[in-house]
């Protein structure tokens, strides 16, 4: 450890060439300025509110307290962090390789640890399995962390656990800020959340975890999942595991990027509330793009697209919101296997307007929309649907309102010419829409179309039987009509 002192005391300490020098130094010091040593017999410096610690490799280690050797230097970091007073302050790791056998433990309010962008590394060494940098509550409730502008490594190939960043313990933790760090290649999850309120992440990487890319999850107790985090810029790609899956509450991801992940985007869990995907790209993952349970979960202006199952899977939710997205080409893993939107299990209550949901590839949605006939009260609406293999939407469910999408016409009319023959008693128009009608109108156009007939309809035609044939003559059977699913 070394600080900056006055002249007079640079003079004493400039000539240190061993240990026994050095304390000697030390006490000549003490008696010269009056203060007291730490039990070691070293004098305890006050550092104030930050602290600067260099890695065995920086460049310029003179202003550092504390010089790590490339060995176990989780314990200058962390020394550092219990010098720092009550009220926090700043751990500022130079540029350099730091390699950490232990975590680093955030465990008191107001501490920021801060690097020098992606040239200060924090690396797990081998066998470690541990995680990068926790944030432990056990003692109580932690105020406003700060991680910021650091690389983490995890060395997966050489260790079986441990994840980048990890917040846990039995009290909050409030206001964590983790900016511009990357954190990589953990042999768990590359951030695990399992205690917090009011996080703000903000353009992080996490990649090439062995499970997921962020876990929100508290598996010690369900009862206190974390709630209201905000992601903005941040990059979840390359997990084995999906690239975001969370519990809690009020989860807000926005213009973040999921994407090659081996499973899902991003899958919301069961009892889940009011968590919104505001303009991401989540693209190429190994089965859905994002699966959602829960309730009042919000998908708005996303591109969702080349997931190797479905664009989105909505499974015994309520009030899902799915407005403005483009999902394009899913159910990669092969042609007509999977639907772009699919609702099962009960799911009541979605909203799915305004989205372009089309296939130009040679492995094509099943459906556009599909719907069991568990699923209830879904309005769809706006949505333009195109390229699919079977349906542009399969409807099982009989309290769904669907109206004006393009690719599934839900309402047609118009006028309808024919030239009678006089022995012609039926005739047949197309209405061109997406299933039978349920609402049929023909009234006759012409003279020689009134008389007495009835109306039947399929699938596919609107058929007008009379009683007696129209006279013979050129267009003079004219029919109005107007049909609704």
């Amino acid at each position: 450890m070394r600080s900056r002192y006055p002249d007079q005391i640079d003079k004493l300490v400039a000539a240190w060439t061993s240990q026994a020098e050095l304390i000697d130094a030390v006490r000549k010091i003490q008696q010269a300025i009056g203060t007291s040593s730490g039990g070691d017999g070293l004098l305890k410096f006050p550092m104030g509110a930050t602290v600067i610690i260099a890695a065995a490799n920086s460049k310029n280690k003179a202003g550092a307290h504390y010089v790590c050797d490339g060995t176990d230097d989780q314990e200058e970091i962390n020394d550092a962090i219990q010098s720092l007073p009550d009220s926090g302050g700043t751990v500022l790791l130079l540029e350099g390789d730091y390699f950490i056998s232990a975590p680093i433990v955030i465990n008191k309010t107001g501490v920021a640890i801060v690097g020098q962008g992606w040239a200060t590394r924090i690396a797990i060494t081998a066998g470690a399995d541990c995680d990068g940098i926790q944030i432990d509550s056990s003692a109580g409730d932690i105020r406003l962390p700060v991680i910021a502008w650091l690389y983490l490594y995890g060395n997966k190939t050489n260790n079986t656990a441990g994840s980048g960043i990890h917040t846990f313990g039995a009290n909050q933790v409030y206001d964590l800020l983790v900016f511009h760090v990357q954190v990589f290649n953990f042999a768990e999850h590359a951030a695990f959340f399992e205690r917090g309120h009011a996080f703000r992440i903000i353009d992080c990487d996490f990649e090439s975890c062995d499970q997921h890319g962020v876990y929100i999850n508290n598996v010690t107790d369900p009862s206190l999942q974390p709630t209201s985090f905000s992601f903005f810029g941040d990059h979840m790609g390359g997990n084995a595991k999906s690239g975001v899956w969370m519990q809690g509450h009020q989860h807000e991801f926005v213009c973040c990027y999921m994407v090659n992940n081996g499973e899902n985007g991003v899958y919301i869990d069961d009892a889940t509330r009011y968590n919104r995907l505001v303009n991401c790209f989540i693209d190429s993952n190994g089965t859905n793009g994002v699966y959602t349970y829960g309730q009042g979960n919000q998908i708005i202006g996303c591109v969702i697209s080349n997931n190797q199952a479905r664009g989105i899977r909505v499974q015994g939710a309520a009030n899902i919101v799915i407005i403005g997205n483009i999902i394009r080409n899913n159910s990669q893993e092969d042609d007509s296997l999977y639907d772009g939107i699919e609702l099962v299990t009960s799911t009541t209550d979605t909203k799915i307007i305004g989205n372009i949901i089309e296939s130009t590839t040679a492995n094509r949605h099943n459906d556009g929309i599909s719907m069991e006939s568990t699923v209830d009260n879904t309005v769809i609406y706006g949505n333009s649907i195109s390229g699919y293999a079977v349906n542009a939407i399969r409807n099982l469910s009989a309290t769904s309102v669907i109206a004006d999408n393009v690719g599934y016409r839900t309402k047609n009319g118009g006028t309808a010419t024919f030239s009678g023959d006089g022995s012609a008693t039926t005739f047949t128009i197309a209405h061109g829409l997406a299933a039978t009608p349920s609402k049929v109108s023909v009234t006759p156009g012409s003279a020689d179309a009134r008389g007495d007939f009835h109306v039947t309809v399929d699938a596919t035609n609107i058929t007008v039987t009379y009683a007696t044939a129209p006279p013979s003559g050129t267009d003079n059977v004219v029919l109005h009509w107007y049909a609704e699913v």
